[in-house]
This record gives structure tokens, sequence and C-alpha cells, in this order.
């Protein structure tokens, strides 16, 4: 049995993004990393602080990987791209939720100077039990590990660690961390810090446990420096008498707005990931057949799997529609699976101005096809002459009425 893990993603429009540029305007474009490796880039959208990208992503990730980031950058033609600002997501928040994200996103501030992008991880033990009618959650700061080298070692880490809503201070601890000896190899340059005093926070749960998390923020500072970072841990999988101890992965804490020198602006993102378990091929061979089955009778009117499938999943079409259609790829029967949603959609409208409309199953099939099939056709086509038009820097008009205006007023006539 095999992990998938995929993630989608959508970056739609940005708003109040800040003027970067003499014009009074900026050239924006998104970088989209995982783990900090690039993955994906916009187009840059010229001399817009509201700029449109309308761009998805399908991204199969390593199951192990930590974050998301999206970071917004200004183009400029002369020395280096100006860093706007980022948005930071969590694979662990991102799993807690299964219907997407889907909202404006504030652009955070990145430090280049101050070590704002902490690394390393975090252990933290966490046990629920029971005490007669009381459940309580135990947790406990084990171990640091791998935070960047500030070049100071008399700077000792300290960690918040807090259960319920950090903000309104529900039940909260703070304890100061040691450097402890290791033996390491030649290799191996990793530090160890431990808690100097070791403490339990305990909290009564008065709530559902799936709504409950656990935020723990690492922090190394002085009057010069400042280091931050945080994991978050849901409580979901916690079970009565039985304890999850793991690592965490500490990720850019959120800029405090009293901190923040100027309004970034905010994108607006889709952003949704879906942690599946795939079976050996052939246990899905009878459903296959079923499905393939069901596009050979296209005017038949009785109910098929297809169509059952359909009534079923009406909430997310856009997943439905691209599994079908990489599955009937699969099997080399696009074509006839097409026919068969075209056919049915026809049938199915009273009123012609609805068909096709964006959330039928038909449209969202035919969109998913474009883009897995007609999206490369036209890279291979189009981008050697696009390519060619910007080398060699000429005067391109796609719209003939306007051509014609141009060879009109050249010629003097």
């Amino acid at each position: 049995m095999a992990k998938s893990t995929i993630l989608y993603l959508r970056i739609g429009e940005g708003k109040n993004l800040p003027r970067k540029d003499l014009s009074g305007k900026s050239d924006p474009y998104c970088i989209v990393k995982v783990d900090n490796e690039v993955v994906a880039r916009t187009a840059t959208v010229w001399r817009d602080l509201e700029p449109f990208w309308g761009e998805e992503y399908t991204m199969f990730l390593p199951v192990g990987f930590s974050n998301l980031s999206v970071y917004v950058y200004d183009e400029d033609t002369i020395g280096l791209d100006d860093l706007i600002g980022r948005v930071v997501f969590d694979k662990e928040i991102l799993a807690h939720s299964p219907k997407a994200l889907d909202k404006w996103f504030p652009l955070s501030p990145v430090d280049m100077y101050n070590y704002s992008d902490i690394q390393g991880e975090i252990r933290i033990e966490a046990t629920l039990y029971e005490k007669g009618n009381v459940k309580k959650v135990r947790a406990k700061v084990l171990e640091v590990r791998d935070l960047p080298d500030t070049g100071r070692t008399s700077l000792e880490p300290s960690v918040k660690l807090c259960l319920g809503e950090s903000s309104t201070g529900v039940c909260q601890m703070r304890l100061s961390l040691r450097e402890t000896v290791l033996k390491l190899t030649a290799e191996e340059h990793k530090k160890l810090w431990v808690p100097a005093k070791h403490k339990c926070l305990e909290l009564e749960v008065k709530e559902p446990l799936h709504d409950m998390k656990m935020t723990a923020e690492v922090k190394i500072e002085s009057d010069s420096l400042c280091c931050s970072g945080q994991a978050t841990v849901f409580l979901s999988k916690l079970k009565p008498g039985q304890g999850r101890d793991a690592w965490f992965k500490l990720l850019p804490m959120p800029h405090i707005k009293e901190h923040k020198t100027e309004n970034l602006g905010s994108i607006r993102m889709k952003v949704r990931l879906t942690q599946e378990r795939i079976l050996p091929q052939k246990c899905y061979q009878s459903l296959v057949e079923i499905l393939v089955n069901s596009t050979k009778n296209p005017e038949s009117l009785d109910p098929t799997a297809l169509s059952l499938i359909e009534q079923l999943n009406a909430a997310d079409q856009a997943i439905l529609a691209h599994q079908l259609v990489r599955l009937f790829i699969g099997q080399d029967s696009v074509i006839p699976f097409l026919d068969y949603m075209t056919i049915r959609e026809i049938r199915e409208s009273s009123n012609p101005r609805t068909l096709f409309r964006g959330n039928s199953l038909a449209a969202k099939c035919m969109e998913q096809f474009m883009k897995i099939v007609g999206m490369p056709y036209l890279s291979d086509t189009l981008k050697p002459v696009i390519d060619k038009i910007f080398e060699e820097r000429k005067y391109c008009e796609l719209d003939p009425s306007k051509n014609a205006e141009r060879n009109r007023v050249l010629s003097g006539a």
C-alpha cells in the first residue's frame, strides 16, 4: 500500500500591494516553495497593485514535507527583484483543513538580517488521560534541536508552550533551554537543547478535542537579536491513556501587528491538502471496468455508475473531474467519456443558457481535460513563437482591425 500526498493551490489575485517602482506601481509575481525548494512561479503582472494571476497547481509532494510558502516579488529589469512579503502554511494546519483554506491571506514581512526564519525542530510529548469524569491533556517539552547558529554561545533559547488559544492565555508556561553535550561524528554539527527544568502543562478538556491545538514558541533574543519560530500540534489524534511523542518543524512566527512598518497587502488563495492511501492497481480494476462501461451507451436514460458518483460528489466537482479525466486517459477512453458527459449535459438541461455552466461536472471535466492535455500542447506549439517575439522585440497585434489601422498610419494614407 502506497501513500500519496497531493497539494492543490490556486493563486487568485492580490490587493493593496506596496508601490516598489518609480512609476508608483509594482510588477508582482509569486514564487511557490515547498520546504524552501522552488516548485512553481506565476506570470508577472506589469504595473499593477491589484494583480490577477488566476493560476492553479496540483503537486504530488513527499509524505514528510513540512510547509508550503508563497512569496510575492516585484520584478525589476535592473538588479535583484524586490521581495514584498510571503504567506507560510504549516503541514499540520493544511492536514486539519479538509475543506480547503480559501480566503485573503495577509502578506508577512521577511526580515533578511535578523534571523526571522528560524530553523530546527521541537520534540513534544502530549498525553490524554481521564480522572473521574474529567479529561485532561498533559504536555511536556522534551528537546529542541538544529536551531540556527547565531554565533553567540551565551544566548540560551526559551520555549512558551500554550494549550488552547494563546491569545487569551488559556493555559501556558515558559521554560528556558540549555545546551547539552553530545558525542557527534565529524560529519554532524547539530546541537541539542533540553529544558533546564522539566515541567508539565495540564489543561482540562472542556471542548471537542478535534478543535483543540497546542502551540510551542521558541525564542532566542537579546538587545540586538531576535530569532523566533513556532510549531502547531493538533490534539485530535489523542485517545484516553495514550500519548503522542513526536518532532515538529519550527516555522516562522506570524509578525505582530504593532511591529509592522507598512501594510504589505494580501493575496487570495485556495489551498487544499489530501493524503491518501493507494491500494495495488488490481484492487480498483472492477471499479474501472464499471466506469468505462458506463460510457458505452450515452443515449440510455438508465442511471449509470458515473451519474451516481456525480450526485454523491456534488460538493466538490473539480476534484472528481480531475480524477475521472486522468482515469479515462489512462484507459485510452477519454473521448468517449467526454462525449458521454456532453450528451448528458445537453439532455438534462432545460434552458440552453445554462449549458456547460461552470459548476457542472461536464464543464469541469472539459476544463480538466484542457489543463492536462491542452496546456502541454499549447506550450509546445506556441512557446517557441512567443519566445521569438520577445527576443526580437517585434510589434505584434492580434486584432485585425487595429492591425489594419496601423498599416494605414504607416503608409501615410
